[in-house]
C-alpha cells in the first residue's frame, strides 16, 4: 500500500486542473462517435418503419389494383364501366336524368348577374348596333 504523503500527492495530482480537463476532453472524445452511432440508429429505425409502412401500402394497393382488374375482365365490370365514363346503356333502355334542387341553386348562383352599370354599357351598345344579346 501506499503511504499517507503517496496518497495525498496522488490525490492532489489527480484532482488537479489539467488532469480533470484532459479526462474531460477524452469523455468527449470517446462519446462523440457513441452519439454519432446512436443518431444512425435512430434514424435506420425510422427508416425502417417507413418502408415497412410503405411496403403494406403498396402491397394494398397492388391487391387492390388485383380485385379491379380482375372485376373490368368480367363482363359485368366492362358494362359497369361503359355506363360510368360514358353514360351509356343497353339497346332498348331509357335513361332520366335526375336533377336536385340544390344544384340548380349551385348553377344559378355561378352566373353572374347584371349590374347597373353593365345594363348601361349593354343599351349604349344596342343604340349604335352592337348588341351582344
Amino acid at each position: 500500500m501506499f503511504s499517507l504523503s503517496t496518497k495525498r500527492k496522488l490525490r492532489r495530482w489527480f484532482y488537479s486542473r489539467s488532469v480533470l480537463i484532459l479526462l474531460l476532453i477524452l469523455i468527449v472524445l470517446i462519446s462523440t462517435p457513441v452519439i454519432d452511432m446512436y443518431r444512425n440508429y435512430s434514424e435506420s429505425r425510422e427508416l425502417l418503419y417507413d418502408s415497412k409502412e410503405r411496403m403494406e401500402t403498396l402491397v394494398e394497393q397492388g391487391e387492390r389494383l388485383e380485385r379491379d382488374i380482375e372485376y373490368l375482365e368480367s363482363d359485368l365490370g366492362k358494362e359497369a364501366e361503359l355506363r360510368k365514363r360514358f353514360g351509356t346503356g343497353r339497346e332498348g333502355e331509357l335513361m332520366a336524368v335526375v336533377m336536385d334542387f340544390e344544384y340548380k341553386k349551385k348553377i344559378d348562383l355561378e352566373t353572374p348577374e347584371e349590374g347597373f352599370w353593365q345594363d348601361i354599357k349593354e343599351r349604349i351598345k344596342g343604340i349604335f348596333g352592337f348588341t351582344s344579346r
